[in-house]
């Protein structure tokens, strides 16, 4: 098993004024850096609900409606306590955006010849003419400080991937400081590749 690529390992929802990340003030406030340093790219899709996309020592991020959302390169551990800085300065830099909510999150992929626990149900629905691309398992768990979303996706592939989101409600980014810290995305990480271990018997791809 082994970490996705390319998801947001932190998403903070809140009143975000997008106005105020310009590539001058995410260069300076930010990052620290001088001059053109950070890559910034513009979004095609729909640039009424989405920023600038900011990347720089490997970690990018950008708003998305109301979702500041971070993701790393390579997921590894320097690179998600890049992240957790780079929040960390945000949140003091603007803290009085209203906030509602952040998410840690992780996505695990086990290729289909390390699972034998299966929980799909598509043998029973094969329909005629139609083919099923995916099965998706969502439960919901109260954990001692947050509650965890976990998402369970059989592709079409047969490859499974698993969808950890911890989420927090928050009313301040006050709060948002107070139950994070800078280690908090490696530990959920962690969390997580131990929790499929121990119930699957799954092992961490090096």
């Amino acid at each position: 098993m082994e970490l996705k690529s390319n998801y947001f390992s932190l998403v903070i929802v809140g009143d975000w004024n997008k106005s105020i990340f310009n590539p001058e003030w995410v260069s300076k406030y930010i990052f620290d850096i001088p001059g053109a340093k950070v890559k910034v790219e513009i979004p095609t899709d729909n640039i009424s609900l989405n920023s600038f996309r900011y990347t720089y020592n490997h970690i990018s991020f950008n708003i998305s409606g109301t979702r500041l959302q971070f993701t790393a390169e390579t997921n590894s551990d320097e690179e998600f306590n890049y992240i957790g800085e780079i929040a960390l300065k945000i949140s003091r830099l603007l803290p009085h955006t209203p906030t509602i909510a952040f998410g840690i999150n992780h996505v695990i992929k086990v290729q289909s010849n390390e699972f034998t626990d299966s929980i799909s149900i598509n043998d029973e629905l094969k329909f005629k003419d139609y083919t099923i691309q995916n099965t998706t398992i969502k439960r919901k768990i109260s954990l001692s400080d947050c509650v965890l979303t976990l998402s369970y996706c059989e592709l079409d592939s047969h490859d499974i991937e698993f969808d950890f989101n911890y989420n927090y409600d928050i009313k301040t980014l006050d709060d948002f400081t107070s139950y994070f810290d800078v280690s908090k995305i490696v530990q959920y990480k962690k969390k997580s590749l131990d929790l499929l271990k121990d119930i699957y018997s799954l092992k961490a791809t090096d």
